[in-house]
């Protein structure tokens, strides 16, 4: 594979604290996004591959959990991270997959950045999925750890890279 390109530094005080509402967390991710829109969505917004992605609270529903996943795996504090991984991408791939529920090929675009915050490098993800409304948003996560964050990164970089920041 590429090198991916060196992490962007990142101040600690980009992580948000514990103990907010859904709401406010998917708010905070929200405002890190360009354009006008409502805190919660939906907003329309063209990454730097020329794509129109549509985001909203739906980026943060579990469809078998019926519920919201915000607070998944410690995600929440990571929020705004999770935007610029989409709004200021290290790299985009798109590739055609099989879906697991619908059992038919889905064209997937996965954003991926890298993070160095207090020395440590956080990488972060986020996939959407092309339908008939255009692309929207499947879901976004952070790595757990060193060793996850490699895991994650080779399974996700693959198929056609359709960007790498310079």
């Amino acid at each position: 594979l590429p090198r991916l390109p060196i992490p962007r530094p990142a101040s600690a005080d980009v992580l948000l604290p514990q103990g907010l509402s859904v709401d406010e967390y998917i708010a905070a991710f929200m405002r890190e996004v360009p354009g006008n829109g409502p805190d919660v969505g939906p907003k329309v917004f063209t990454d730097v591959a020329g794509q129109q992605l549509a985001l909203d609270k739906e980026l943060f529903w579990d469809r078998k959990a019926q519920a919201y996943k915000v607070e998944k795996r410690g995600r929440e504090v990571y929020m705004r991270l999770l935007a610029r991984a989409i709004t200021q991408p290290d790299e985009i791939w798109e590739r055609i997959e099989q879906h697991g529920l619908k059992g038919k090929p889905v064209t997937r675009r996965r954003y991926i950045a890298r993070f160095a915050i207090d020395g440590e490098t956080t990488p972060v993800i986020g996939v959407f999925e092309w339908g008939a409304e255009g692309w929207s948003g499947i879901t976004t996560y952070q790595a757990a750890d060193e060793t996850k964050a490699k895991q994650m990164l080779d399974l996700q970089r693959w198929g056609h890279r359709v960007y790498v920041r310079p």
